[in-house]
């Protein structure tokens, strides 16, 4: 009876594990799924570490904010670099 329960609770504990982890993988919608206008890349010096950020509709939006993989795979994004 004692193995029953340990199994039954491992089976639980796995299949919550699942769930979470889908629900942490694949349920954060609140990441942009758009093309950003450009990347623009800040190598001036003295600006260390390098930061990075886009614009979309002349207005500058964090890379964090975007849904990065879905960015890569659906958008080309022109990079402008600053010096």
């Amino acid at each position: 009876m004692k193995k029953l329960l340990i199994i039954i609770g491992v089976i639980i504990l796995l299949v919550a594990g699942y769930f979470a982890y889908m629900y942490w993988a694949l349920g954060n919608d609140s990441l942009l799924h758009e093309c950003p206008d450009e990347m623009i890349v800040n190598r001036m010096p003295g600006t260390e570490p390098q930061s990075s950020y886009y614009i979309k509709n002349g207005e500058r939006k964090e890379i964090a904010d975007y849904d990065a993989s879905w960015v890569k795979n659906n958008c080309t994004v022109p990079t402008q670099e600053v010096f």
